[in-house]
Formats: structure tokens, C-alpha cells, sequence
């Protein structure tokens, strides 16, 4: 079940973001001349930046996770290690479907 959840978050959590953050970036589009966000559009835009933050404190999750996984992995050599936690590191959105596919999948499936 851990494993599950933890496959189901490697995915979901930085496409999530990458959603949450295109749709906060259109909605300059609905905004008037003075800059202020329409009323309507209020409860929507702090939504959207509540579930934002939420889905960044979720991705710093699996960043550490991951990152501990890869130190704590025997079956990678020293220089993957690094090579993962850099990749871990600086491209997290990307990566970390990645290295779950590569290395946690095979772990869930035993």
C-alpha cells in the first residue's frame, strides 16, 4: 500500500503542480486594466495558490525521499548516485517519475 501511494504521488504531485502553476499564469488574462483580480475570480485564485503551496510541501516530500532512497540504494554506483541526486535536485518535476520507474517500481513489485 506505502509503495502505491508513493508511485501514485511520484506522478501526480508535479503534474499537479505543473497544472496549478500554468493556470495561475492564465489568469492574467482575466484581469482587468487596474491589475485587480476580478470578484469572482477571488475564491478561485486563492484556492489555486493554497493548493499550490500544498502540492510544493508534497513534492519536498518525495525530493527527500527520493534523494534518501538514492544514498541508501546499494544496487547504484557512487557517481549514479550523484548523477540521481543532482538530477533529483534541480529537475524535481521531471525526475522524480523517472527515478520511481527506474528504481522504487521494482521495489513495489517484489
Amino acid at each position: 500500500m506505502k509503495s502505491k501511494l508513493l508511485g501514485f504521488g511520484s506522478f501526480f504531485f508535479p503534474a499537479f503542480i505543473v497544472f496549478i502553476i500554468i493556470t495561475v499564469m492564465l489568469m492574467p488574462m482575466y484581469v482587468d486594466m487596474e491589475g485587480e483580480i476580478p470578484v469572482p475570480l477571488r475564491p478561485y485564485v486563492v484556492g489555486s495558490l493554497i493548493l499550490l503551496f500544498l502540492s510544493v510541501i508534497g513534492l519536498w516530500f518525495f525530493i527527500i525521499y527520493d534523494i534518501v532512497h538514492a544514498v541508501r540504494n546499494p544496487n547504484l554506483s557512487t557517481k549514479t548516485k550523484i548523477c540521481w541526486i543532482c538530477a533529483i535536485w534541480f529537475l524535481n518535476i521531471f525526475v522524480i517519475p523517472i527515478y520511481w520507474t527506474k528504481h522504487l517500481r521494482q521495489v513495489s513489485l517484489r
